[in-house]
């Protein structure tokens, strides 16, 4: 997968992406530890306050709590930019390595989405430096921008390596795909309050449209350098043309 990750993108691993092996505590530990790092222990308080000011939540709601349920349900693993390792949960992994002469005699779609997907975010680690930039910055707006860059390229990363390569046909089905599946989102999601629903799956949603248009129209040497132009709002990632036909800085 990591042969295939590499020649699809045209970059090369410059280190080995170790593996690590979490149960659900673990990985819930692991996005606690996450939240408060960005935000310190009364941050996502007085954001919950804030936007229940503002009609956007509800009076009474743990903002911790709620994003934790979230992760902890929709995030099958990750990469992790600080120590440079791919983690896994235990089931996933179960899959894998118990499974491996299922696993290369019949592919596992799920799981070679899943780790061509992670795999990219090592591949934008090794090459653009992910760490710093995917950190909450004094402008949300410019690093969610930046976070929809990355995840739209590992996504459509991870499924142009299970196709083999990505036309534009096979382009405009993805992301098509994508929309539908972020809708069924909301949907299954409902519990969680829209605002905080929306910025989350946007990173998804938003960015795969916007990098869809980037590598249509200039490949995956363009995709490689939104790195070191990359949008510079969500309003530009919304409208591609403000980025690329008539720039519209914010």
């Amino acid at each position: 997968i990591k042969a295939g990750v590499a020649a699809l993108r045209g970059l090369d691993f410059k280190r080995e992406v170790p593996i690590e092996i979490a149960s659900k505590e673990e990985m819930r530990s692991h996005f606690e530890r996450e939240l408060e790092q960005e935000y310190g222990n009364e941050g996502l308080q007085n954001i919950a306050v804030a936007y229940a000011k503002l009609g956007l939540f509800p009076q009474v709601l743990d903002l911790k709590k709620s994003l934790l349920d979230f992760y902890a349900a929709q995030v099958a693993a990750f990469y992790d930019p600080e120590t440079k390792k791919l983690v896994l949960p235990e089931d996933l992994a179960g899959g894998i390595l118990l499974g491996a002469l299922q696993f290369l005699a019949q592919r596992d779609l799920m799981v070679e989405m899943v780790l061509a997907h992670e795999l990219t975010h090592a591949l934008q680690d090794q090459h653009f430096s992910l760490e710093n930039r995917l950190r909450r910055s004094s402008n949300d707006d410019k690093t969610l921008a930046f976070r929809a860059v990355a995840e739209g390229d590992a996504t459509l990363s991870g499924f142009g390596y299970l196709f083999g390569g990505m036309d534009g046909r096979t382009l405009a089905h993805v992301t098509q795909t994508v929309q539908t599946t972020m809708g069924q989102a909301r949907s299954t999601l409902s519990d969680i309050p829209q605002a905080i629903l929306e910025e989350l799956l946007f990173q998804y949603y938003g960015g795969v449209s916007f990098v869809s248009r980037i590598l249509d129209k200039r490949g995956w040497l363009g995709v490689n350098l939104l790195y070191s132009s990359p949008p510079l709002s969500t309003d530009q990632v919304l409208h591609p043309e403000k980025y690329l036909d008539l720039p519209d800085p914010p």
